[in-house]
Parts: C-alpha cells; structure tokens; sequence
C-alpha cells in the first residue's frame, strides 16, 4: 500500500510537471494520496472493533474527518489561504488529519479491548483462505467505483448543468443509506459472522431477517417520502443563489428516479455481508459486473436516444434492482439458511404503510404550504410545513416499533435455546419483554411455551399496559438475562 502511494504520487507530480495546465489536479492528488494507506489501515482496525461490539467509534471516527475537514477550509483555508488553490489545499490537509484521527480512534478501541500490535507465527491456513476470499471482495468493491465513474463520466458528457443534477440528487439518496442502512449492515456483521461460525441457523436466519426488515422499513418509507416530497426537499436544501426553481425541478426528476432503487440498493449491503460470512466472496464479483455492463449499456442508450441524464439516472436505477436479485439468488443457492424466515409479509406492510404516509405527507405539505404562503418567508414556510409531517410521521413510529419488539421477545420467549445465541443482538426491553411472557406463561400454568405464539396474540392494548411496568417490575430479570 505504501509503494502503491509513492508511486501515484510521484505519477501526479510527474503530470503537473509535463502538463503545466492540469498541474492544479495533480498537486491536490499528490497531497490527498497519503489518505490511502491511511483509510485501509483504519478499515481493517475498524472491523476489529467492531468484532468485540463497539460500533460507536467509527461513528466518531467519522464524524471527525468531516470536522477536521471543516476546519482545515472554513478556519485555515479562510484566513490564511489567498486563492482557491490554497483553500483546497488546506481542505486537503484536513482530510489527511482527519484521516489519521479515522486510524487513531478504532485504534485505541482496540487497545481498550487488550489488543497491542506484535509480531506473531502467521496462520497460513487461514491467511490462503483469506486470500482466495479477498481478492474477488476486492474487485467486486472496484467495480462499484468503476460503475459509479461510468455514470458520472456520461453524466458530465451530456452537460455540466446535468453532472451537478445527477451529484446533487445522488447525495440526497446516500444521505438515509449512509446513516441508517450502512450502520445496520455493520452492525449485524458480526452477529450473522458469529451464527454463521456455531451453525446456529435459527439464529443466522433471525439475525439476517432482522436486519432485512429494518432496511426495508427504513429506506421504503424514506424512498416514498422523498418521491412524494422530492420538489419541496430540493428547493429547501439547494435553492439559493444561482440554483433557481428550474435546476431544483432537474435535480428533482432525478432524485425520483435515485429513489426507486435506494430500498434495493440498502438490501444489498445486507445480502452481500451474508454472502461475505457464507465465504461466497466470488458470486458477489459476478453480480457487481452484471450491474456494471447493465449500467453502462442502459446510459448508451439513454444517451443515444436523447434522454440526457435522466436516462443515465434510470440505467442506473435499472442495475441496481439487477444486482440485487442476482445477489439474492446466489444467495439461495449457496447459503438458503440464510432465508428460512419469510420477508414477504413484512415487505407488504411495509410498501402499504409507506404508501400511505407519502399520500398523507404530500396532502399535508401541500395544504400547509398553501396556507403559510404569504405569511412566512418561503425557507420558513418548507421548514414548517414538512417538519410538522416530520413529527407526524415520527409519532406514529412508536406503535410499529413496539409491535416488532413484542413479535422478537414472544419469539425469545417460545423458543429460548434458539434465541440464547443472538440474545446480544436484542434490545434491552426486547429480553425483558421476554422475561415477561415467561412469567406471565407460569403464571397461567402454561406448560407448553408454543402456546404462546397462539393464546397470546398480539394484543397492543395488553403488552402496552405491561411494557410500562417492566423498569419497576422486571429489574431483576433484566440484569440477570
């Protein structure tokens, strides 16, 4: 990794000297090129840590890159930086420091955790394994970014306008993938990495279904949202100074169409790791290049026929629903343990509920929207109006998460031996909840805790009552599940 970087950068500088004309590109490759050993040293710290449960440090880690970036232009670069070049050189310097914080902070987690760098006998074994299991991992992720650069390119070839367009509305999609379907994917990892290991399929089964279901409840209701809400969302965010009403309807088709394939998108983070854990490292290079062949066929032809960046948008969308499903049967091929539970039903529910709610949003933005017009300043008014649908949407949330939480701890419940094993993968009230309905089973003398899942259906008028006296009544089964 270290010959890798002296070589690019000795290459960036090279290029800055023969082509004095593109020497501003280079220097800032040069500079930014140490952030690469940098990044995957950090990475393979990262996974460590988050191996022994602590999640929460690369959350931090990057948090402060983004910090350290925002010092580097908005204090340095401002104040002591005359021109653009010198701004995005301290920019630059930022990321570096930011990135050797992302290398320090699992790093010392590590250390907390009693690990301390030392020269050991390698495993050859498990490094040959390894190996075979990398490098179609790797070329898998660099086909990504090979996709990502295809879109991009054609993007900035249809127009410059249009390149902003498809930047600006492919952000907005990563912006709940990134906060919510990525951290979940990290953090069932290692839960399905440990199931998979002790062969405990009940529990792999579990741990992956959950997982599926919070992506899908997640990215479906966002994607709905910002399907219905697309226009107000942009306008909100990127109407100001020369962004006018016609670039936020551009970027608005876009975001549409980003929008469609952001729930497939999130389900493949989930169905790769599960096939990384079953060791199939090599279907998931196959897949990555079926969306790399059907992204850049469909942009040729969006291109060809005139469609401009919306065609591009769509091919894009169009490859990633594809490689879902070519994930998805791989997955049932090689590892259909991972499988057993359903996800149809709550898949349903979930394309209902959000149905409904992006109907619901929209109405109510609109009728708000029309009313505060001509009252409030126009930033104002889109602040008010979809922030009020914000909270209605989140107040409802409570009702859908208790009745997943009820449906996990009858599940405990009925069968302990199965759910012992990813018992560190539930919520706290969830093994709680389930120390309750086994009380509450002896209490009426049932001997069979398979009759639970049928004499205690749901009944949210019941366990409501009973989820409050947990805290009071509960404490001692809580610390000693």
């Amino acid at each position: 990794m270290l010959g890798l970087t002296m070589i690019g950068i000795g290459s960036a500088l090279l290029w800055a000297l023969l082509w004095p004309t593109n020497s501003a590109a280079a220097i800032l490759t040069a500079i930014c090129l140490p952030y690469m050993p940098l990044i995957c040293v950090a990475a393979l710290f990262t996974s460590a840590v988050n191996l022994s449960g602590r999640f929460g440090l690369a959350e931090i880690a990057s948090g402060v890159l983004n910090l350290c970036m925002i010092i580097g232009l908005g204090v340095f670069g401002e104040n002591l930086a005359s021109t653009d070049m010198g701004k995005a050189i301290w920019l630059c310097l930022g990321a570096l420091v930011g990135g050797a914080f992302q290398l320090l902070i699992p790093l010392w987690g590590l250390r907390q955790e009693g690990w301390h760098p030392r020269l050991a006998n390698v495993d050859e074994t498990a490094w040959k394994t390894l190996s075979i299991a990398f490098l179609p991992a790797a070329l898998g992720a660099g086909v990504q970014q090979v996709n990502v650069l295809i879109s991009r390119a054609m993007a900035y070839n249809v127009s410059d306008a249009g390149l902003m367009y498809y930047y600006v509305a492919n952000r907005i999609v990563e912006l709940p993938i990134g906060l919510f379907s990525a951290s979940i994917a990290v953090v069932i990892f290692p839960a399905l990495a440990t199931a998979f290991a002790s062969r405990d399929i009940p529990a792999l089964a579990r741990n992956y279904g959950r997982g599926m279901r919070l992506v899908l409840a997640i990215n479906v209701g966002a994607a709905f949202g910002l399907v219905a809400l697309a226009i107000p969302i942009v306008q909100l965010l990127f109407q100001y100074g020369k962004f006018n009403a016609g670039n936020c309807l551009e970027t608005s088709n876009l975001l549409v169409l980003f929008a469609i394939a952001m729930p497939f998108y999130a389900m493949i983070s989930i169905v790769t790791r599960a096939l990384n854990v079953a060791g199939q490292t090599k279907v998931t290079f196959i897949a990555a290049i079926h969306a790399m062949v059907i992204n850049a066929a469909g942009s040729l032809i969006a291109v060809w026929m005139g469609k401009g960046v919306e065609g591009l948008a769509l091919a894009n969308a169009i490859s990633t629903i594809w490689q879902y499903f070519v994930l998805r049967h791989y997955l049932q091929k090689y590892a259909p343990e991972f499988l057993t539970e359903s996800l149809l039903k709550p898949a349903i529910q979930v394309i209902g509920g959000s149905l409904v709610l992006a109907y619901i949003s929209f109405q109510g933005y609109a009728f708000l929207h029309n009313i505060l017009t001509g009252h409030l300043h126009e930033k104002l008014n889109l602040i008010i109006s979809m922030g009020s649908l914000a909270w209605l949407g989140w107040s409802s949330t409570p009702s859908i998460w208790t009745n997943s939480v009820i449906q996990n701890a009858i599940s405990c419940a009925a069968t302990p031996t199965s759910c012992c094993g990813s018992l560190a993968s539930s919520s706290r009230i969830e093994r709680g909840f389930a120390v309750g309905l086994r009380l509450i089973a002896a209490e009426q003398g049932f001997e069979n805790r398979d009759r639970l899942l049928v004499d205690e259906t749901i009944d949210l008028g019941r366990t409501k009552v009973a989820l409050k006296g947990f805290d009071t009544e509960l404490k001692s089964g809580l610390t000693s599940f």
